[in-house]
Protein backbone atom coordinates (compact mmCIF):
# COMPACT_ATOMS: atom_id res chain seq x y z
CA UNK A 1 0.00 0.00 0.00
CA UNK A 2 1.76 2.85 -0.86
CA UNK A 3 1.49 6.82 -0.11
CA UNK A 4 -2.20 7.03 0.84
CA UNK A 5 -0.97 9.57 3.82
CA UNK A 6 -2.51 8.70 7.18
CA UNK A 7 -6.04 7.39 7.75
CA UNK A 8 -8.23 9.89 9.29
CA UNK A 9 -9.54 8.56 13.08
CA UNK A 10 -12.44 10.70 12.99
CA UNK A 11 -13.80 9.61 9.90
CA UNK A 12 -17.88 9.49 9.97
CA UNK A 13 -20.84 8.26 7.85
CA UNK A 14 -20.64 7.61 4.11
CA UNK A 15 -20.84 3.99 4.84
CA UNK A 16 -23.60 3.74 1.95
CA UNK A 17 -20.82 5.48 -0.40
CA UNK A 18 -18.58 2.92 0.60
CA UNK A 19 -21.31 0.24 -0.74
CA UNK A 20 -21.76 1.29 -4.39
CA UNK A 21 -17.72 1.48 -4.54
CA UNK A 22 -17.38 -1.71 -3.01
CA UNK A 23 -20.19 -2.67 -5.99
CA UNK A 24 -18.38 -1.77 -8.37
CA UNK A 25 -14.28 -2.27 -7.01
CA UNK A 26 -13.77 -5.12 -4.88
CA UNK A 27 -12.45 -7.99 -6.56
CA UNK A 28 -13.03 -11.69 -6.35
CA UNK A 29 -9.72 -13.41 -6.99
CA UNK A 30 -8.22 -10.86 -8.09
CA UNK A 31 -9.98 -10.89 -11.26
CA UNK A 32 -12.93 -8.01 -10.82
CA UNK A 33 -16.00 -8.44 -9.31
CA UNK A 34 -18.87 -10.86 -9.85
CA UNK A 35 -20.33 -9.42 -12.53
CA UNK A 36 -17.32 -8.44 -14.71
CA UNK A 37 -14.23 -10.65 -14.12
CA UNK A 38 -11.72 -9.93 -15.92
CA UNK A 39 -12.70 -6.23 -16.55
CA UNK A 40 -10.96 -2.47 -15.51
CA UNK A 41 -13.45 -1.25 -13.13
CA UNK A 42 -13.71 2.40 -12.24
CA UNK A 43 -15.29 4.58 -9.99
CA UNK A 44 -15.39 8.40 -9.52
CA UNK A 45 -16.33 10.68 -6.76
CA UNK A 46 -17.19 13.88 -7.94
CA UNK A 47 -18.30 17.07 -5.67
CA UNK A 48 -17.23 20.67 -4.23
CA UNK A 49 -14.46 21.12 -2.17
CA UNK A 50 -14.24 20.66 1.36
CA UNK A 51 -16.70 18.08 0.64
CA UNK A 52 -14.73 15.03 1.56
CA UNK A 53 -14.13 13.21 -1.43
CA UNK A 54 -10.15 12.59 -0.27
CA UNK A 55 -10.95 11.30 2.90
CA UNK A 56 -13.23 8.90 1.12
CA UNK A 57 -11.12 7.43 -1.07
CA UNK A 58 -8.61 7.10 2.04
CA UNK A 59 -10.76 5.10 4.31
CA UNK A 60 -11.56 3.19 1.04
CA UNK A 61 -8.27 2.16 0.52
CA UNK A 62 -7.32 1.54 4.27
CA UNK A 63 -10.72 -0.64 4.85
CA UNK A 64 -10.40 -2.47 2.08
CA UNK A 65 -6.83 -2.78 1.66
CA UNK A 66 -6.67 -6.62 3.22
CA UNK A 67 -8.94 -6.99 -0.92
CA UNK A 68 -6.09 -5.77 -3.01
CA UNK A 69 -3.15 -7.31 -3.13
CA UNK A 70 -2.03 -3.74 -4.05
CA UNK A 71 -3.00 -0.29 -3.62
CA UNK A 72 -1.58 2.84 -4.87
CA UNK A 73 -2.03 6.26 -4.12
CA UNK A 74 -1.21 8.66 -7.17
CA UNK A 75 -2.09 12.27 -6.20
CA UNK A 76 -2.87 13.88 -9.86
CA UNK A 77 -3.67 17.46 -9.42
CA UNK A 78 -0.62 18.01 -12.09
CA UNK A 79 1.45 15.87 -14.77
CA UNK A 80 4.80 16.26 -12.45
CA UNK A 81 2.71 14.84 -9.34
CA UNK A 82 1.44 11.91 -11.92
CA UNK A 83 4.74 10.86 -13.47
CA UNK A 84 6.43 10.90 -9.70
CA UNK A 85 3.54 8.95 -8.45
CA UNK A 86 4.07 6.26 -11.32
CA UNK A 87 7.94 6.31 -10.45
CA UNK A 88 7.65 5.34 -7.36
CA UNK A 89 5.20 2.22 -7.83
CA UNK A 90 7.66 1.09 -10.71
CA UNK A 91 10.60 1.34 -8.39
CA UNK A 92 8.18 -0.27 -5.35
CA UNK A 93 7.44 -3.34 -7.58
CA UNK A 94 10.61 -4.30 -8.33
CA UNK A 95 12.16 -2.56 -11.39
CA UNK A 96 15.14 -1.92 -10.16
CA UNK A 97 16.77 1.98 -10.20
CA UNK A 98 13.48 2.62 -11.78
CA UNK A 99 13.15 6.19 -9.71
CA UNK A 100 16.72 7.39 -11.31
CA UNK A 101 15.30 6.49 -15.04
CA UNK A 102 13.25 8.53 -17.17
CA UNK A 103 9.75 9.29 -15.83
CA UNK A 104 8.31 8.13 -19.33
CA UNK A 105 10.61 4.94 -18.51
CA UNK A 106 9.31 4.17 -14.89
CA UNK A 107 5.65 4.78 -16.29
CA UNK A 108 5.50 2.64 -19.47
CA UNK A 109 7.18 0.06 -16.57
CA UNK A 110 4.22 0.65 -14.52
CA UNK A 111 1.51 0.43 -16.88
CA UNK A 112 3.09 -2.55 -17.90
CA UNK A 113 2.54 -4.22 -14.24
CA UNK A 114 -0.69 -2.92 -14.06
CA UNK A 115 -1.82 -4.80 -17.34
CA UNK A 116 -0.44 -8.21 -16.21
CA UNK A 117 -0.20 -7.95 -12.25
CA UNK A 118 2.05 -10.11 -10.92
CA UNK A 119 2.88 -10.65 -7.21
CA UNK A 120 6.59 -11.80 -7.97
CA UNK A 121 8.48 -10.65 -10.67
CA UNK A 122 9.67 -13.64 -13.44
CA UNK A 123 7.46 -16.07 -11.08
CA UNK A 124 4.39 -17.89 -12.95
CA UNK A 125 3.40 -19.68 -9.58
CA UNK A 126 4.13 -18.23 -5.99
CA UNK A 127 4.02 -20.36 -2.86
CA UNK A 128 0.74 -19.96 -0.31
CA UNK A 129 1.56 -21.10 3.61
CA UNK A 130 -1.83 -21.09 4.01
CA UNK A 131 -2.52 -23.18 1.48
CA UNK A 132 0.06 -25.61 3.17
CA UNK A 133 2.94 -24.88 0.68
CA UNK A 134 0.63 -25.33 -2.53
CA UNK A 135 1.42 -23.46 -5.76
CA UNK A 136 -1.60 -20.40 -5.86
CA UNK A 137 -1.73 -18.25 -8.74
CA UNK A 138 0.92 -15.47 -9.47
CA UNK A 139 -1.70 -12.93 -10.83
CA UNK A 140 -2.26 -10.14 -8.75
CA UNK A 141 -5.41 -7.66 -7.82
CA UNK A 142 -4.60 -3.95 -7.64
CA UNK A 143 -6.72 -0.26 -6.49
CA UNK A 144 -5.33 2.75 -7.95
CA UNK A 145 -6.24 6.11 -6.88
CA UNK A 146 -5.91 9.23 -8.84
CA UNK A 147 -7.08 11.65 -6.49
CA UNK A 148 -7.76 15.16 -7.11
CA UNK A 149 -7.90 14.74 -10.88
CA UNK A 150 -9.40 17.73 -11.67
CA UNK A 151 -7.71 18.08 -14.64
CA UNK A 152 -9.15 15.15 -16.33
CA UNK A 153 -7.34 15.41 -19.19
CA UNK A 154 -3.60 15.00 -17.22
CA UNK A 155 -4.71 11.32 -16.53
CA UNK A 156 -4.57 10.23 -20.51
CA UNK A 157 -1.07 9.32 -20.66
CA UNK A 158 -1.44 7.38 -17.07
CA UNK A 159 -4.48 5.23 -17.59
CA UNK A 160 -3.96 1.67 -17.42
CA UNK A 161 -5.02 -0.32 -21.03
CA UNK A 162 -5.67 -2.91 -19.00
CA UNK A 163 -8.34 -6.25 -18.60
CA UNK A 164 -8.27 -6.30 -14.56
CA UNK A 165 -7.74 -3.89 -12.10
CA UNK A 166 -9.80 -1.26 -9.93
CA UNK A 167 -8.89 2.56 -10.31
CA UNK A 168 -10.64 5.08 -7.94
CA UNK A 169 -11.14 8.79 -8.95
CA UNK A 170 -12.06 11.58 -7.04
CA UNK A 171 -12.65 15.02 -8.95
CA UNK A 172 -14.21 18.48 -8.57
CA UNK A 173 -15.12 17.95 -12.21
CA UNK A 174 -18.45 16.28 -12.61
CA UNK A 175 -17.78 14.87 -15.64
CA UNK A 176 -15.26 12.41 -13.85
CA UNK A 177 -18.22 10.20 -14.07
CA UNK A 178 -18.73 9.95 -17.35
CA UNK A 179 -19.04 6.53 -18.65
CA UNK A 180 -18.78 5.04 -15.51
CA UNK A 181 -20.11 4.43 -12.34
CA UNK A 182 -19.78 7.30 -9.91
CA UNK A 183 -21.90 9.74 -7.55
CA UNK A 184 -21.81 13.40 -6.80
CA UNK A 185 -21.10 13.59 -3.07
CA UNK A 186 -23.12 15.85 -0.74
CA UNK A 187 -22.65 17.74 1.94
CA UNK A 188 -23.71 15.76 5.22
CA UNK A 189 -27.51 15.91 6.40
CA UNK A 190 -27.83 18.08 9.23
CA UNK A 191 -28.29 15.13 11.85
CA UNK A 192 -25.03 13.48 10.56
CA UNK A 193 -22.89 16.97 10.58
CA UNK A 194 -24.23 17.37 14.19
CA UNK A 195 -23.64 13.90 15.35
CA UNK A 196 -19.91 14.62 13.74
CA UNK A 197 -19.06 18.11 15.64
CA UNK A 198 -19.96 16.68 19.00
CA UNK A 199 -17.53 13.60 18.39
CA UNK A 200 -14.56 15.97 16.81
CA UNK A 201 -15.71 18.81 19.81
CA UNK A 202 -15.98 15.67 22.51
CA UNK A 203 -18.84 17.06 24.01
CA UNK A 204 -21.84 14.95 25.44
CA UNK A 205 -24.86 13.63 23.93
CA UNK A 206 -27.28 15.78 26.06
CA UNK A 207 -30.27 17.76 24.44
CA UNK A 208 -28.75 21.10 24.53
CA UNK A 209 -25.38 19.68 22.97
CA UNK A 210 -27.40 17.78 20.49
CA UNK A 211 -29.52 21.23 19.53
CA UNK A 212 -26.76 23.61 19.61
CA UNK A 213 -24.50 21.47 17.05
CA UNK A 214 -27.42 21.23 14.75
CA UNK A 215 -28.21 25.07 15.02
CA UNK A 216 -24.31 24.90 13.96
CA UNK A 217 -24.26 22.37 11.43
CA UNK A 218 -26.94 24.19 9.72
CA UNK A 219 -24.88 26.79 9.30
CA UNK A 220 -22.11 25.42 7.82
CA UNK A 221 -24.10 23.58 5.24
CA UNK A 222 -23.04 20.42 6.46
CA UNK A 223 -19.34 20.41 4.90
CA UNK A 224 -16.95 18.18 5.82
CA UNK A 225 -14.36 20.58 5.53
CA UNK A 226 -16.40 23.40 7.85
CA UNK A 227 -18.11 21.20 10.33
CA UNK A 228 -13.81 19.99 11.21
CA UNK A 229 -12.48 23.69 11.08
CA UNK A 230 -15.60 24.83 13.26
CA UNK A 231 -14.46 21.69 15.78
CA UNK A 232 -11.16 22.85 15.98
CA UNK A 233 -11.80 26.48 16.98
CA UNK A 234 -13.82 25.59 19.63
CA UNK A 235 -10.91 23.61 20.72
CA UNK A 236 -8.49 26.46 20.10
CA UNK A 237 -11.11 29.27 21.76
CA UNK A 238 -11.80 26.73 24.46
CA UNK A 239 -15.30 27.36 24.50
CA UNK A 240 -18.34 25.05 24.73
CA UNK A 241 -20.63 24.60 21.99
CA UNK A 242 -23.09 27.12 23.19
CA UNK A 243 -20.32 29.57 24.07
CA UNK A 244 -19.30 29.52 20.45
CA UNK A 245 -22.98 29.21 19.04
CA UNK A 246 -23.25 33.02 20.53
CA UNK A 247 -19.97 34.42 20.04
CA UNK A 248 -20.79 33.01 16.02
CA UNK A 249 -24.29 34.66 16.52
CA UNK A 250 -22.86 37.99 18.00
CA UNK A 251 -19.59 38.57 17.53
CA UNK A 252 -17.80 37.48 14.29
CA UNK A 253 -18.94 36.02 10.79
CA UNK A 254 -19.03 33.24 8.78
CA UNK A 255 -16.46 35.36 6.64
CA UNK A 256 -13.70 35.91 9.67
CA UNK A 257 -14.35 32.14 10.76
CA UNK A 258 -13.58 30.89 7.06
CA UNK A 259 -10.24 32.93 7.07
CA UNK A 260 -9.00 30.64 10.34
CA UNK A 261 -7.19 28.18 9.86
CA UNK A 262 -5.85 26.09 13.69
CA UNK A 263 -2.84 24.76 13.92
CA UNK A 264 -4.60 21.32 14.44
CA UNK A 265 -5.44 21.08 10.81
CA UNK A 266 -2.20 21.81 9.41
CA UNK A 267 -1.07 18.39 8.92
CA UNK A 268 -4.60 16.92 8.15
CA UNK A 269 -5.99 18.96 5.29
CA UNK A 270 -3.88 22.04 3.32
CA UNK A 271 -6.60 24.08 2.71
CA UNK A 272 -9.24 26.43 5.24
CA UNK A 273 -12.45 26.97 3.92
CA UNK A 274 -11.02 30.29 2.39
CA UNK A 275 -8.71 28.56 0.11
CA UNK A 276 -10.55 25.30 -0.23
CA UNK A 277 -12.21 26.78 -3.71
CA UNK A 278 -9.09 28.95 -4.93
CA UNK A 279 -11.31 31.54 -6.25
CA UNK A 280 -8.03 33.52 -7.10
CA UNK A 281 -7.36 30.99 -10.21
CA UNK A 282 -10.91 31.22 -11.77
CA UNK A 283 -11.31 33.56 -15.01
CA UNK A 284 -12.38 36.81 -14.84
CA UNK A 285 -15.92 36.12 -16.36
CA UNK A 286 -16.49 33.02 -13.73
CA UNK A 287 -15.75 34.75 -11.26
CA UNK A 288 -18.21 37.94 -12.11
CA UNK A 289 -20.73 35.46 -12.28
CA UNK A 290 -19.94 34.00 -9.15
CA UNK A 291 -20.04 37.40 -7.42
CA UNK A 292 -23.17 37.77 -8.48
CA UNK A 293 -24.81 33.95 -7.64
CA UNK A 294 -23.27 35.24 -4.09
CA UNK A 295 -25.90 37.66 -3.66
CA UNK A 296 -28.94 35.29 -4.55
CA UNK A 297 -31.09 32.65 -2.90
CA UNK A 298 -29.13 29.87 -3.20
CA UNK A 299 -31.37 27.00 -3.66
CA UNK A 300 -33.03 28.29 -7.04
CA UNK A 301 -31.57 30.75 -9.41
CA UNK A 302 -33.33 30.97 -12.57
CA UNK A 303 -30.49 31.23 -15.75
CA UNK A 304 -33.15 33.82 -17.13
CA UNK A 305 -32.06 36.40 -14.63
CA UNK A 306 -28.16 36.30 -14.91
CA UNK A 307 -27.71 35.40 -18.61
CA UNK A 308 -27.16 38.21 -21.20
CA UNK A 309 -28.24 40.49 -22.61
CA UNK A 310 -28.99 42.74 -19.37
CA UNK A 311 -30.57 46.34 -19.52
CA UNK A 312 -28.03 47.32 -16.52
CA UNK A 313 -25.00 48.19 -17.01
CA UNK A 314 -22.71 45.11 -15.59
CA UNK A 315 -19.66 45.07 -13.31
CA UNK A 316 -16.57 44.59 -15.07
CA UNK A 317 -15.64 41.07 -16.54
CA UNK A 318 -19.85 39.79 -16.15
CA UNK A 319 -20.71 38.20 -19.19
CA UNK A 320 -22.50 40.32 -21.80
CA UNK A 321 -22.74 37.81 -24.57
CA UNK A 322 -24.12 34.44 -24.57
CA UNK A 323 -21.04 32.47 -25.57
CA UNK A 324 -19.21 34.22 -22.56
CA UNK A 325 -21.66 33.18 -20.47
CA UNK A 326 -21.84 30.00 -21.55
CA UNK A 327 -18.42 29.45 -20.81
CA UNK A 328 -18.24 31.23 -17.26
CA UNK A 329 -20.83 28.72 -16.67
CA UNK A 330 -18.57 25.53 -17.73
CA UNK A 331 -15.76 26.65 -15.38
CA UNK A 332 -17.88 27.05 -12.35
CA UNK A 333 -19.39 23.44 -12.71
CA UNK A 334 -16.35 21.71 -13.72
CA UNK A 335 -14.86 22.91 -10.09
CA UNK A 336 -18.67 21.79 -8.76
CA UNK A 337 -18.86 25.38 -7.47
CA UNK A 338 -22.28 25.44 -8.67
CA UNK A 339 -24.95 22.48 -10.26
CA UNK A 340 -27.33 23.32 -12.96
CA UNK A 341 -30.15 21.24 -13.66
CA UNK A 342 -30.29 21.53 -17.30
CA UNK A 343 -34.36 20.58 -17.64
CA UNK A 344 -35.49 23.77 -15.41
CA UNK A 345 -32.49 25.81 -16.40
CA UNK A 346 -31.60 26.71 -12.69
CA UNK A 347 -28.35 27.20 -10.30
CA UNK A 348 -27.87 25.87 -7.08
CA UNK A 349 -24.77 26.46 -5.44
CA UNK A 350 -23.55 26.14 -1.66
CA UNK A 351 -24.10 28.98 0.93
CA UNK A 352 -20.41 28.92 2.23
CA UNK A 353 -19.38 29.24 -1.04
CA UNK A 354 -21.01 32.47 -1.37
CA UNK A 355 -19.84 33.89 1.91
CA UNK A 356 -16.46 33.05 0.90
CA UNK A 357 -17.21 34.87 -2.48
CA UNK A 358 -18.29 37.65 -0.87
CA UNK A 359 -15.72 37.71 2.00
CA UNK A 360 -13.20 38.25 -0.74
CA UNK A 361 -14.45 41.26 -2.54
CA UNK A 362 -14.06 44.76 -1.46
CA UNK A 363 -16.35 47.47 0.01
CA UNK A 364 -16.48 48.99 -3.38
CA UNK A 365 -16.76 46.03 -5.45
CA UNK A 366 -19.73 44.57 -3.13
CA UNK A 367 -21.38 47.38 -3.59
CA UNK A 368 -21.73 47.70 -6.98
CA UNK A 369 -22.58 44.11 -7.23
CA UNK A 370 -25.00 44.39 -5.03
CA UNK A 371 -26.14 47.19 -7.09
CA UNK A 372 -26.35 45.57 -9.95
CA UNK A 373 -27.81 42.35 -8.73
CA UNK A 374 -30.86 44.88 -7.74
CA UNK A 375 -31.28 46.11 -11.42
CA UNK A 376 -31.32 42.31 -12.27
CA UNK A 377 -34.08 41.61 -10.37
CA UNK A 378 -35.85 44.68 -10.90
CA UNK A 379 -35.35 44.25 -14.59
CA UNK A 380 -37.19 40.59 -14.72
CA UNK A 381 -40.04 41.21 -12.31
CA UNK A 382 -42.84 40.69 -14.75
CA UNK A 383 -45.25 43.80 -14.22
CA UNK A 384 -44.25 47.11 -14.37
CA UNK A 385 -43.75 48.78 -10.96
CA UNK A 386 -46.62 50.46 -9.59
CA UNK A 387 -48.81 48.08 -11.67
CA UNK A 388 -50.28 45.31 -9.30
CA UNK A 389 -52.73 43.47 -11.51
CA UNK A 390 -53.91 40.10 -10.41
CA UNK A 391 -52.70 38.54 -13.73
CA UNK A 392 -52.09 35.19 -12.95
CA UNK A 393 -50.07 34.32 -15.57
CA UNK A 394 -47.03 36.60 -13.62
CA UNK A 395 -47.47 34.49 -10.50
CA UNK A 396 -44.98 31.82 -10.82
CA UNK A 397 -42.02 34.41 -12.01
CA UNK A 398 -42.74 36.38 -9.29
CA UNK A 399 -42.79 33.55 -6.34
CA UNK A 400 -39.06 32.67 -8.42
CA UNK A 401 -37.74 36.24 -7.63
CA UNK A 402 -39.75 36.77 -3.96
CA UNK A 403 -36.94 34.92 -2.54
CA UNK A 404 -33.96 36.70 -4.42
CA UNK A 405 -35.75 40.06 -2.65
CA UNK A 406 -35.73 38.86 0.94
CA UNK A 407 -32.06 38.28 0.33
CA UNK A 408 -31.08 41.15 -1.40
CA UNK A 409 -33.10 42.93 1.93
CA UNK A 410 -30.40 41.33 4.53
CA UNK A 411 -27.62 42.75 2.55
CA UNK A 412 -28.67 46.02 1.81
CA UNK A 413 -29.27 46.41 5.65
CA UNK A 414 -25.69 45.03 6.34
CA UNK A 415 -24.10 48.28 3.88
CA UNK A 416 -26.91 50.78 3.73
CA UNK A 417 -24.03 53.34 5.33
CA UNK A 418 -21.95 52.63 2.04
CA UNK A 419 -24.84 52.55 -0.60
CA UNK A 420 -24.35 56.21 -1.46
CA UNK A 421 -26.11 55.79 -4.76
CA UNK A 422 -30.00 57.11 -5.24
CA UNK A 423 -30.34 55.04 -7.99
CA UNK A 424 -29.65 51.68 -5.98
CA UNK A 425 -31.51 53.15 -2.94
CA UNK A 426 -34.77 53.21 -5.42
CA UNK A 427 -34.48 49.49 -7.25
CA UNK A 428 -34.57 48.26 -3.21
CA UNK A 429 -37.20 50.73 -2.88
CA UNK A 430 -39.34 49.30 -6.02
CA UNK A 431 -38.68 45.61 -4.94
CA UNK A 432 -39.57 45.78 -1.60
CA UNK A 433 -42.94 47.28 -2.58
CA UNK A 434 -43.46 44.53 -5.49
CA UNK A 435 -42.16 41.89 -2.50
CA UNK A 436 -45.07 43.31 -0.08
CA UNK A 437 -47.73 43.30 -3.36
Amino acid sequence: MLKPGWRNPHFYGRDDVLRLVDEVLLPTHGSGTKENQGALQTYAICGLGGVGKTELAREYAFSRQDRFDAVFWIEAEQTTQLSEGFAVIASQLGYNDSSDKDRVVSRNLTLEWLGNPVKRLNDKWCVSAADGGQPESNEASWLLVFNNADDLGLLQPFWPVSQRGSILITSRDPMAKQGRSGIGLEPFEPDEAAILLRRLTRVSDSPEARETSLALSRRLGGLPLAITQIAALVERLDMTLREFLDYFDQQTTIEKVAKMKPIMLQNHYKHSMFTVWALESLPPQALATLQVLSFLNPDSIGESLISPPSLCEPPIDFPTTTDDYVMARLDLIKTSLIKRNKTVSQLTLHRLVQDVVRAQMTEDKTIRVLEFTARLILDAWPTGFLRFDHNTATWNLSEELLPHILRLQDFYGKHQGAISSQLAKQSLAKLLLFAGW
